[in-house]
């Protein structure tokens, strides 16, 4: 099965919220599914500037 998540920004430097809940959770069940995190670019939610390239990026299991 494939399931996206959808989060306004995803990161390991995003700390806390439900960016950080929606890693954890995708990290968790891409041991069930194949998971993929739809997201935007930026870094900072006060300035909302990119700082990911966009671009596919792929995050390690914890």
């Amino acid at each position: 099965m494939k399931v996206a998540f959808i989060v306004q920004r995803c990161g390991r430097e995003v700390v806390g919220g439900a960016e950080l809940h929606c890693l954890h959770v995708a990290q968790r069940m891409s041991k069930h599914w194949q998971t993929e995190i739809l997201t935007t670019c930026p870094l900072e939610y006060t300035t909302w500037e990119n700082h990911y390239p966009p671009a596919p990026r792929r995050w390690m299991a914890r």
